[in-house]
């Protein structure tokens, strides 16, 4: 205990301040290894029902050391998450479950989950999910949109950069980056901290955003912007990070001949209309051709988001789950409407001290 302590000090701080007696946990969530240490310490500290892992991004060492402590759920597709999250409901009854999860696959059924009495989520995809939805019986604290995560996006941008210069250098025989034509398609926390990633490497990208505003942060940060349908004939590399559908089967004559598509969101959803489109294997595996009339373009990792390829330390994500242990406390402290709460910033304010302190400059 007293290493974990000294590797994750900010998450540990915090999580040992939750009062959680009362309160039993279900996960849904990546089990790759940046979260291991992180669940497993979670895991054996409460009282948690089971742990329900993300298709694309479980990784099957951490799996088995997780399922050692708790029930382990893999489901085969999306579908089966929602299903899962109501198995569990439905077999504790009489308990009160707080609900971490990962991408809003709770909005779905949230109507039928009587006794969960809070979920905490991750992502701007389930934000957005559990907004639409409407109608839940309980509250939703939301940290996908807190100062916070902004420090979670910077990693995760570099994550997506590394792991698309490994795939074009296996495919294209060591090609560089630096010789091609990159578009951002989507300048919010994840677009911007790829163009920022890009130009850690004296690249500056293309950038389209439909929000007039971001295209002129883009703008004012000094990339270059151009309308949608010009950054897609134009770019050998387009990088999807909206979190919603960027580009999609209409688009497929626009689409710059051989270019090469890579999805940086948290779900399958950035060229999923594309991925009906006729397809022929390559010999990369990570790589996968696509028609389209007379054109043709790859999709990496069939659509899936590409920033789980990548192992990063896990003590990067320190602050990532502390703050999640925030937006259990803020839950768990005020009398929340059934509502979407996005995580308000005096609780954010000693998660940020304490990574202040921990990482000042020892001279």
């Amino acid at each position: 205990m007293e290493d974990f302590a000294e590797r994750f000090p900010v998450f540990h701080h915090h999580f040992s301040q939750l009062k959680l007696n009362r309160y039993v946990f279900t996960f849904v969530y990546h089990l790759n290894t940046n979260n291991a240490p992180f669940l497993e310490y979670w895991v054996r500290q409460t009282n948690t029902l089971a742990v329900i892992s993300i298709p694309y991004s479980e990784i099957v060492e951490v799996k088995k050391r997780l399922k050692r402590l708790i029930r382990v759920f893999s489901p085969q597709n999306f579908n089966e998450i929602s299903r899962y999250i109501k198995k569990i409901n439905d077999a504790h009854t009489k308990k009160n479950i707080i609900l971490v999860e990962i991408g809003g696959y709770s909005s779905t059924i949230s109507q039928k989950l009587h006794n969960v009495i809070l979920a905490v989520e991750d992502t701007n995809y389930g934000h957005w999910a559990h907004i639409k939805k409407g109608g839940r019986n309980f509250p939703v604290v939301s940290m996908a949109q807190a100062q916070v995560k902004m420090l979670e996006n910077r990693l995760i941008g570099e994550s997506i950069i590394r792991t698309v210069e490994n795939i074009i250098n296996e495919v294209l025989s060591n090609e560089r980056l630096a010789n091609k034509t990159i578009a951002v398609i989507g300048y919010g926390g994840i677009g911007s901290s790829v163009c920022l990633a890009l130009r850690r490497r004296n690249i500056i990208p293309y950038v389209y955003d439909i929000d007039p505003y971001k295209a002129a942060l883009a703008h004012a940060d000094s990339y270059k912007i151009a309308p949608r349908q010009g950054v897609l004939q134009i770019a050998d590399i387009v990088l999807g990070c909206t979190g919603k559908h960027s580009v999609m089967v209409k688009d497929g004559h626009l689409i710059k001949k051989g270019a090469f598509l890579f999805s940086g969101s948290s779900k399958k959803v950035e060229f999923s209309s594309l991925l009906q489109l006729e397809k022929e294997p390559t010999r990369h595996s990570v790589i996968e051709k696509y028609k389209f009339e007379q054109n043709y373009f790859y999709i990496a990792y069939n659509g899936q988001p590409i920033n789980f390829l990548d192992t990063l330390q896990p003590e990067l994500f320190d602050i990532q789950f502390a703050a999640l242990t925030q937006c259990v406390k803020y839950g768990l402290e005020k009398k929340l409407s059934n509502a979407v709460h996005p995580l308000p910033y005096t609780y954010q304010t000693s998660i940020l001290n304490s990574y202040i302190q921990n990482n000042y400059s020892k001279r």
